[in-house]
């Protein structure tokens, strides 16, 4: 990686930057300024896996400005090095957290680099046309013994957890309908997307889209959040009156 990588990047001279877990190798540009008012202007995250996504995306929408730049690195898979995280599988991600991927640029012969923005209400996105024919291959599967097969890969309190989700909106919107996509469990409601639920190594993610996590802004704070998730860490008691107030919320929206 050498300074041209900033151009590509658009970085501009005065703008503050935070460059999240970047490689070594990552140059130094001197132009950013080291004047600081609360955000950044250029976010620049590195993930080498999915669950670096999951865990690491939500420090980076907190550290980006409304207007700024926020680009997402991963390895490029080579001969038999390959990796679980790439263009498809990182849209995949993003769009249950509220954002989109815009452009994408490569950094060198080892790294990608993708920028994003904020989905808009009311926007429905779908993966370029490109993509879509691979991401179409393990995007979706439909019926209840998919979601049935992904909860029984866990086990211990990550498997109770994710049961105790699915029953409580089950309970609450007994009309809804189940999947897998974006290789997550999902409610579909009327046609259209309701929650995601996942599991992962040291929290539960849940996905209710943007409005139902700026609905609660406050009942969620001292949890991770981004624009359209939640982290509820293994940690801590899973807050399951919350949880089914957020589902409450959502079902008076879309029911």
């Amino acid at each position: 990686m050498d300074n041209s990588i900033f151009k590509k990047l658009k970085a501009k001279p005065g703008m503050t930057a935070a460059l999240l877990y970047a490689p070594p190798e990552y140059p130094d540009y001197k132009d950013f300024s080291d004047v600081k008012n609360g955000k950044d202007d250029f976010v620049h995250l590195f993930v080498t896996s999915r669950t670096e996504l999951d865990e690491r995306f939500i420090e980076a929408t907190e550290a980006i400005t409304d207007d700024g730049l926020l680009w997402v690195s991963y390895p490029k898979s080579k001969g038999k090095l390959k990796y679980d995280i790439n263009r498809d599988s990182l849209w995949e991600m993003v769009i249950s957290e509220g954002w989109h991927p815009v452009s994408q640029v490569s950094l060198d012969d080892e790294w990608s680099a993708v920028r994003l923005k904020p989905n808009e209400e009311g926007v429905v996105y779908e993966p370029p046309s490109n993509v879509k024919a691979s991401a179409s291959k393990n995007k979706i599967e439909s019926d209840t013994d998919a979601v049935d097969a992904y909860i029984k890969g866990f086990s211990g309190d990550v498997k109770e957890r994710l049961d105790a989700i699915r029953s409580l909106v089950k309970e609450l919107a007994p009309q809804a309908t189940e999947r897998i996509c974006m290789r997550m469990p999902t409610f579909d409601l009327n046609g259209k997307w309701f929650v995601h639920y996942a599991g992962y190594d040291k929290h539960i993610g849940f996905y209710p889209q943007p409005e139902g996590i700026s609905a609660f802004q406050d009942k969620l704070k001292g949890y991770k959040t981004s624009k359209g998730a939640v982290q509820f860490p293994l940690s801590e008691p899973l807050p399951i009156e919350l949880i089914r107030n957020i589902v409450c919320f959502r079902l008076a929206e879309q029911g």
